[in-house]
């Protein structure tokens, strides 16, 4: 009788299934036995060679060479022992059982001191090898060698290997014929009611009766095998009609379900972004009321103390009193637009945080330098308690990599907390190497934080303490922000503090930091500063005449006001094209130039006085409530500065780019992609160098030697690849060219 295709597929299926089984279980069982093999020939070569080290110790240090020989030349025979040998305490081979000679491949001839150790290993003439050595004497008198052949074990391996698959094809033969019978049992009803069906499917009447005559045996003795089937696919056919109708509804269900969540989605997102827009704009709008109110203060103050105080008389206590609340309410004005810009400029950095705007800058980290800014720009607040601040700098920290800014932001922000808190004894700030990482820590004396609040500190808009009866100071996002600004470095920050005790807080710097992307243009820019204050300061004798361009008269006016009580003459504009024609028509010294204005913005500006030979060498500061440092420097720009103007660092960089020596022009570039020399080369220009870009490594050093530049500029990948640094140091012409390395792990390098 030929076999149902139902048959064929579960004997094929039930067979295959037991192979696969068959097959796993065996492999298994030889990789046991193999392990277990191993194991017990590692042990042997171990109680061999501790057994040979704790024999021959006196005998070694008794210089007996011939009894050891002997000791060793009753285990070489031993199964499975390939070899053994015996050092001296530096390697030297004492006694061996190699013949003819010691091989040459036999690899450390020394041991662990203070253990037994393995090795394993591939000799030419020993195959593979399990070496077992024992230190004698803790390896005071040498080691032990013992050398187990892994041969052996794959001999016994192979003959398990082979008396398993004869007992499993025996196996497999029985099974697959009782399993051919049991199928052919089982399908044997099946076939006969699949005749009969067909039969009356047929419309033949007239059934054979040899078919009908089964039916009936089958109907009398397992006809209840037929009716168990024609119930089941009733069964199987209600459950998948009913099983169609459910996923329908539930398919519609899930559609609705997530139109719904995706219309929810795109709503909490746009109001994500109109949170972060608004926090974003605010801040920014905030910025420039806050320049006025606090230069106009500082303006007043000076004008009080220099000019009408003291024309005052005082004859009375109440106008001694009204003098010293005019100064007060004056300070108090200056010091509360500060603490304003402060938080401003907390609740911009959060937002530009959470919406990934932040333009990290990656530099090499000097933390003896960025604690020392930190520490400087603090040390009012210490001064004023009478608290101590102590550096504690490890010398020789590993090179780290990030933004120096936000480094030194986060300094600023924990050693104002530990000054917040202080009020006697020390405040220590430390930098230690642990491991792989650089771990900086403010260490305070000051109340101290109960264990239920240290997990709360670094939370947005979270402060510890009793707010009832604690007036809050400032909005609990400095600590956030010191968080998020460690974490994107790759390292963690973290609090131990004992209530009355003090606190100290951490955070770790991956000595292996954030590789730039992108060449920071504000970084070269700096490197470009260094390098022309090298020179010979340009002369001073000239009247300085400085161009203010910003739309609001009032920020013009704050800014004539300081730049002419510093000895500058000051002209005014009030939009980019204003400013243009001026500097055309009355070249300035400098222009100090805002961002958000009318007719033309002060990028474009920017952008129209570099591109013209006339005007391209006017340094530029840009002064402006946005942050897009690398954008103004890409046009030429030679400072960006951001809003509210901190009047002492505007002064000193309006006399820093005066003063800086502009005799030193030309500039090589030496890069083989062509589309960087051409992006460097405009921003260069713009600045006012003469620039020649080589991306023929083969030309570049006779190109050097021809032009004799001022300066060059090498892709670090670039020079390694070809060893130019070194070669252009070594040419006399050229070893006192100052080069910056530009791109590599820390972005620009000088």
């Amino acid at each position: 009788m030929k076999q149902s295709s139902l048959v064929r597929k579960t004997l094929v299926s039930v067979i295959t299934l037991f192979a696969v089984i068959t097959v796993t279980t065996s492999l298994f069982s030889i990789r046991t036995i193999s392990d277990y093999l191993t194991d017990e020939y590692v042990s042997k070569g171990k109680a061999i060679a501790e057994g040979i080290a704790n024999s021959t110790a006196e005998i070694i240090l008794n210089r007996d060479a011939s009894t050891v020989q002997a000791l060793i030349d009753q285990y070489s025979a031993t199964e499975g022992v390939a070899y053994v040998y015996v050092t001296d305490e530096n390697g030297a081979m004492l006694s061996h059982t190699f013949v003819p000679r010691v091989p040459a491949d036999l690899g450390d001839r020394k041991g662990d001191r203070e253990s037994t150790a393995i090795r394993y290993q591939k000799m030419k003439k020993y195959g593979d090898i399990i070496d077992v050595s024992a230190p004698i004497l803790f390896g005071v008198a040498g080691y032990t060698h013992i050398g187990m052949s892994r041969d052996v074990i794959k001999g016994h391996v192979f003959l398990a290997i082979r008396k398993s698959i004869v007992f499993m094809s025996l196996i497999f033969v029985f099974s697959t014929a009782a399993i051919l019978i049991m199928a052919k049992r089982i399908s044997r009803p099946l076939k006969i009611l699949t005749r009969y069906a067909r039969e009356v499917a047929a419309d033949n009447i007239y059934v054979p009766e040899d078919i009908r005559k089964e039916v009936m045996d089958i109907s009398s003795g397992a006809g209840n095998i037929g009716e168990e089937i024609r119930v089941l696919a009733e069964a199987l056919s209600s459950m998948t009609q009913r099983l169609t109708e459910n996923i329908k509804d539930l398919d519609k269900k899930v559609w609705e379900r997530t139109s719904e969540l995706e219309d929810t989605l795109v709503k909490l997102k746009a109001l994500d972004e109109m949170k972060s827009s608004f926090l974003s704009t605010v801040s920014h709008e905030l910025r420039t009321p806050l320049t006025s109110v606090l230069g106009f203060a500082d303006i007043i103050r000076k004008q009080l103390d220099q000019d009408l105080l003291p024309l005052i008389t005082v004859t009375d206590k109440k106008t001694e009193r009204s003098i010293k609340r005019v100064r007060e309410h004056i300070d108090i004005i200056t010091t509360e637009s500060r603490r304003l810009t402060t938080l401003i400029n907390d609740v911009l950095d959060i937002s530009k945080m959470e919406a990934g705007k932040v333009e990290w800058r990656t530099e090499p980290l000097n933390f003896q330098e960025i604690i020392t800014r930190a520490v400087s720009a603090t040390s009012v607040l210490f001064k004023n308690k009478g608290v101590e601040v102590v550096c504690d700098v490890q010398t020789d920290l590993p090179v780290a990599v990030g933004d120096r800014d936000r480094f030194i932001q986060v300094l600023i922000n924990l050693l104002s907390n530990a000054a917040k808190f202080s009020d006697k004894g020390t405040v220590t700030c430390s930098a230690q190497r642990q491991g792989d990482d650089i771990v900086v820590g403010v260490q305070d004396e000051g109340l101290g934080i109960a264990r239920e609040d240290c997990g709360k500190v670094f939370d947005k808009f979270k402060q510890v303490g009793d707010t009832l009866t604690d007036r809050p100071a400032g909005t609990g996002l400095g600590l956030s922000i010191c968080k998020q600004i460690v974490e994107h470095h790759g390292g963690y920050i973290s609090v131990d503090s004992v209530p009355g005790k003090g606190s100290r807080f951490s955070f770790t710097v991956p000595t292996d930091g954030p590789k730039p992307k992108t060449m920071d243009m504000e970084l070269l820019v700096r490197h470009l500063d260094e390098y022309e204050v090298r020179g010979e300061a340009a002369p001073d004798a000239r009247c300085k005449n400085i161009l203010v361009v910003d739309d609001q008269a009032h920020i013009r006016s704050l800014l004539k006001y300081e730049l002419e009580a510093a000895g500058y003459n000051v002209r005014e504009a009030a939009d980019g094209i204003e400013a243009v024609n001026d500097a055309r028509e009355n070249r300035p010294d400098l222009i100090i130039l805002d961002i958000m204005m009318p007719v033309m913005n002060g990028i474009d500006a920017a952008a129209v006085l570099k591109s013209n030979p006339a005007t391209g060498d006017i340094p530029i500061i840009v002064l402006s409530i946005l942050e897009d440092e690398n954008k103004g420097y890409r046009v030429g720009v030679d400072r960006y500065l951001k809003k509210p103007i901190n009047v002492p660092a505007l002064l000193s960089e309006v006399q820093s780019l005066l003063l800086r020596n502009k005799s030193s022009k030309k500039v090589l570039i030496i890069d083989e992609n062509e589309s960087a020399i051409k992006s460097l080369s405009r921003m260069l220009e713009a600045r006012g160098y003469t620039v020649i870009g080589a991306h023929d490594m083969s030309e570049c050093l006779g190109l050097a030697l021809s032009v004799r530049p001022n300066l060059i500029i090498i892709d670090i990948s670039t020079s390694n690849k070809n060893d130019l640094l070194k070669s252009i140091k070594l040419e006399k012409s050229l070893e006192t060219v100052t080069c910056i390395l530009v791109g590599g792990e820390t972005g620009v390098n000088s």
